[in-house]
């Protein structure tokens, strides 16, 4: 039992909450701290100033949020006098990035560092920008709102000016050319190795005297189980929301959700689960933690939020969530218990409206949101939807539709009074927690697109139906939203065929766009990743692409989108241009040589290629 155990002391888990957050904590100083010295100095610094953080002696309970008040405190302080860098063996810098990490890392420069903390707090922290501007309240920062309104500013240029959405700009900082913890080791200046060979008796003997101070510091009657060699962290407390507080909320989100389920007051269950989230164990019992479409282990950020606990099929299932990540815990009679971590949905009323839970070999069953109604489900291929029963927010099982290599669903329908005029809108489930927003644009859709359609308007059901081999790397990636833009429609030499740009958002993630070309079976003809390109920022396209007809000929085809009014290709073979399409040939065999292939819109002005 709990009681029967010996306690932790309390250094010990102090030492355990700075070792397990270490790497978060140092990105966060390294993220603060001032980016215009040298690189080794920043470095040094961001690692100093969490090892600082650290206090010397073990008071209250150290927790996460109080260690990241004191990094963050240290981080934005402005020093006269930068600190000396410590000569080593090899001079060291962080990881080289791409082009999108340094625009991400320029803007952050230009921010004043409370401005910087601000926008670390809400981007890479997952914080809403209430709780971010209390953090920094809680730091007597008077102009805690400015700094949020600045970060805010920067995540708004980042997303229209470069295409980088909120996750993106998160999935950048999450990757080692923002983590002060991983380095390159480089050359070192030859003063630098004189002065360190000179010194290294010195340095050796200081070593010595820092061993003996701390040996000295230890009790030396303290008996043995108080100096453990396995640190272990509290088990963190677990937010229960009331059945009707989501009434009172303007925001829809996981944090909005009601905890449901028969075991929702089982509170030894319900810790075992946060247990297993926090530190990778279950009380004595071992547990298998698995991530995946992206997401980390970590432990929750902030008291998880419970959703979820009570028996499935057999299985008896908690679901917490904390802002980016839901974890999913499962016991079941003579197996270990498992804990799968995954991202959690975005922030939006249509993609938080359901959580795919496993119900057994082949099924599964959908949580739904308080403002979620009249659920419906069928297959991607198929052609009616079937009611779904729902007990305490839980659907009845579904059956996951057979399919080779391709995509087939299940779809989720779903309706709410506060969500799209009470009209029925579609989740895709592709495998992961969160599921996708499905959408659909039409082809010669005049005006700009302020929206997509739903799945259901004219046309979509037909457009979707023919994509699921082309989405079939899409299943376990957790996408946010998928959008099917129907470009143009028309007739080729192979006979009726249309050209559909899939976009697809993904949580934490690069945005992916593909080009299908579907005449007979569908095929990808184009990628792009990390692009405005098919949305509302940017829906003048055009696609190129080789293709032949049943007798073997060539063809080089370039189409565009409804204001596309001119495009022009090169080819070996000579030049054309006209309105979309552009076809070239046929030819007998495939030209070599480059294909060169420019466009404008009805303004005159050039039009990206995707090719």
């Amino acid at each position: 039992m709990e009681s029967e155990r010996t306690p932790t002391p309390p250094a010990a888990r102090a030492g355990s909450v700075f070792l397990r957050h270490y790497d978060r904590l140092t990105r966060i100083a390294y993220l603060v701290g001032p980016s215009g010295r040298a690189p080794q100095a920043r470095l040094v610094r961001a690692h100093r100033d969490v090892q600082r953080a650290l206090p010397w002696r073990s008071g209250r309970e150290l927790t996460y949020p109080r260690l990241r008040r004191r990094v963050l405190r240290s981080a934005a302080r402005r020093r006269l006098l930068p600190q000396p860098v410590l000569i080593t063996w090899a001079w060291h810098t962080t990881v080289g990035g791409s082009a999108a990490h340094r625009t991400v890392a320029d803007g952050l420069a230009r921010l004043a560092p409370r401005a910087r903390a601000a926008y670390v707090l809400v981007v890479v922290e997952g914080l809403t920008r209430a709780d971010a501007v209390a953090a920094m309240r809680d730091l007597g920062w008077a102009d805690a709102d400015a700094a949020m309104t600045a970060a805010a500013g920067l995540v708004a240029r980042l997303r229209d000016a470069h295409g980088l959405s909120g996750g993106h700009q998160r999935a950048l900082l999450a990757e080692p050319p923002a983590d002060p913890t991983v380095v390159r080791l480089r050359a070192p200046d030859p003063l630098g190795v004189r002065l360190l060979r000179a010194g290294r008796i010195t340095l050796v003997a200081a070593a010595l005297l820092l061993v003996a101070g701390l040996v000295a510091s230890l009790p030396a009657g303290a008996p043995a189980q108080e100096r453990p060699v396995v640190m272990r962290q509290a088990v963190p407390a677990v937010a229960r929301v009331p059945a009707g507080a989501w009434t009172g909320t303007s925001e829809f989100t996981l944090a909005a959700w009601p905890s449901r389920g028969a075991k929702a007051d089982d509170d030894t269950l319900v810790r075992a689960a946060a247990a297993a989230w926090q530190v990778g164990g279950a009380g004595d019992r071992a547990v298998t933690v698995t991530a995946s479409a992206g997401a980390v282990t970590d432990p929750p950020v902030g008291a998880p939020a419970l959703l979820f606990a009570g028996p499935v099929d057999g299985t008896t299932v908690v679901v917490l969530a904390d802002s980016t990540r839901v974890a999913t815990y499962t016991e079941r009679e003579g197996a270990e218990p498992r804990l799968t971590v995954q991202p959690a949905p975005e922030h939006d009323e249509y993609a938080t409206s359901a959580l795919r839970l496993p119900a057994g070999e082949g099924k599964v069953r959908y949580l739904l949101a308080p403002w979620a109604a009249a659920p419906q489900t069928r297959a991607l291929t198929g052609t009616g939807w079937r009611d779904l029963g729902v007990r305490d927010g839980l659907t009845e099982a579904v059956a996951i539709p057979a399919h080779e290599r391709c995509w087939n669903g299940p779809l989720l329908r779903l309706r709410s009074t506060l969500v799209g005029q009470g009209l029925p809108y579609t989740l895709g489930d592709f495998g992961s927690a969160a599921l996708a927003h499905l959408m659909y644009i039409p082809p010669g859709v005049p005006g700009p697109i302020s929206r997509p359609h739903e799945l259901d308007a004219t046309g979509g059901p037909a457009a979707w139906s023919s994509l699921g081999c082309a989405l079939a790397d899409t299943r376990g990636r957790s996408p946010g939203s998928v959008t099917a833009w129907e470009l143009w429609r028309g007739r080729l030499a192979q006979g009726t065929a249309s050209l559909v740009c899939v976009r697809t958002a993904e949580p934490g993630s690069a945005n992916q766009v593909s080009a299908v070309v579907v005449s007979g079976a569908p095929a990808v003809v184009a990628t792009a990743s990390g692009t405005r390109l098919c949305s509302r920022y940017a829906q003048d396209v055009v696609v190129a692409w080789w293709t032949r007809d049943t007798q073997g000929r060539w063809y080089h085809v370039a189409a565009g989108s409804h204001a596309v009014r001119r495009i022009t290709v090169r080819t070996a073979a000579g030049t054309r241009q006209g309105p979309s399409p552009v076809v070239s040939g046929p030819f007998t065999r495939r030209p070599a040589g480059k294909v060169t292939v420019s466009a404008t819109n009805d303004t005159g002005e050039p039009v990206p290629v995707l090719d």
